[in-house]
C-alpha cells in the first residue's frame, strides 16, 4: 500500500500504478482474518512482499482493519514473523484495531509482543518515517 497524489489515506500500489510506498515502509493489508486455515497463506504473502520490497526496508506495517480475527495460529505465526523479520533487520508494526489485539492476545494466553502498535496507518507512518 502507499499514497496516491491527489487521494487521501493510502491504497493498494498495484492498482494504483502511481502511488508510491512510503520510504523505507512496507504498508501490508490482508483482506481476512489469521487463523489456522489461512495463516501459513498470510506469512507466505507478507514474507513474499518483503522481498519484493528490496533493501532499505526498516518497517513492516500490517493494516488490522481488514482482519476481524486472530486465532492462537495467527498469533504464533505473527511471533514467527517478528522473528524472522528481526533476523533481517526489520520491524514488525500493526495499525488499526488497538483493542481488539491486545484482546486478541490476552484472551489467548499471549503475553507481550515486540510489535510496534498504532491506532491508524498514518500515525504508523508519521512515527516510523521520522
Amino acid at each position: 500500500m502507499g499514497e496516491v497524489e491527489g487521494f487521501p489515506g493510502f491504497y493498494s500500489l498495484t492498482r494504483h500504478g502511481r502511488g508510491k510506498a512510503p520510504a523505507g515502509l512496507l504498508l501490508f493489508r490482508f483482506n481476512a482474518p489469521i487463523t489456522f486455515f489461512n495463516a501459513p497463506y498470510f506469512k507466505r504473502e507478507l514474507l513474499r512482499a518483503v522481498d519484493d520490497a528490496g533493501p532499505g526496508l526498516r518497517h513492516v506495517v500490517i493494516d488490522l482493519l481488514p482482519v476481524t480475527n486472530i486465532d492462537a495460529t495467527g498469533l504464533m505465526t505473527i511471533t514467527d514473523l517478528i522473528a524472522a523479520l528481526q533476523a533481517r533487520g526489520i520491524g514488525l508494526n500493526a495499525a488499526g484495531r488497538l483493542t481488539e489485539w491486545r484482546n486478541w492476545g490476552a484472551e489467548r494466553g499471549f503475553g507481550s509482543y515486540r510489535i510496534g502498535v498504532f491506532p491508524t496507518l498514518r500515525q504508523a507512518v508519521r512515527k516510523l518515517s521520522a
